[in-house]
C-alpha cells in the first residue's frame, strides 16, 4: 500500500492525506517528499493496478469516491416529505386495530368467513332425502 511506502516520511496523523495525494499523482507532494526510485516504482505499480481494476484514472477514482461520500452524507441529512406519508398498509392497520372498531370488524369478518361457504347454502329435507339448494 502507498501508506506503507511513505510512513517513515510522514507523521501518522497526515499519513492518509499524503497517501491520497500520492495516489492522485500530485507533483507538489512528490517533490516535497523525496522517495527512492524503488518506492516510486512500487507506488506507481499500486496506482496502475487500481486503475486497471476500476477502469479509470487515479484522479477520477478519487473524485468518484468523494462524490459518493457526499451523496451518502446528503442521503442521511436530507429529509424528503414523502418519508412521512402514511402507507396504505398503515392506514388499514389504523382502522382494523382501532380501540373501538377492532372487535366489530373481527365479528363481521368471522361472520363472512362462516356465511360465504356455509350460510349461502340451504339444506332442505324432502321425503327423507336431502336436496341442496344454493341461494345467491
Amino acid at each position: 500500500m502507498i501508506s506503507q511506502q511513505i510512513q517513515s516520511y510522514v507523521t501518522p496523523s497526515k499519513l492518509r492525506w499524503y497517501s491520497i495525494k500520492f495516489f492522485e499523482r500530485d507533483e507538489e507532494i512528490q517533490q516535497e517528499i523525496k522517495l527512492s526510485i524503488q518506492q516510486q516504482r512500487e507506488i506507481e505499480d499500486i496506482i496502475k493496478t487500481a486503475e486497471e481494476i476500476f477502469g479509470d484514472s487515479s484522479d477520477s477514482i478519487i473524485v468518484n469516491a468523494r462524490y459518493d461520500y457526499v451523496a451518502q452524507i446528503m442521503a442521511m441529512c436530507v429529509i424528503d416529505r414523502n418519508d412521512f406519508q402514511i402507507s396504505v398498509s398503515d392506514q388499514i392497520d389504523r382502522i382494523v386495530t382501532n380501540k373501538w372498531l377492532a372487535l366489530p370488524i373481527f365479528v363481521l369478518v368471522m361472520w363472512l368467513v362462516y356465511y360465504l361457504p356455509i350460510g349461502s347454502m340451504m339444506f332442505y329435507s324432502v321425503n327423507g332425502s336431502q336436496i341442496l339448494l344454493v341461494v345467491s
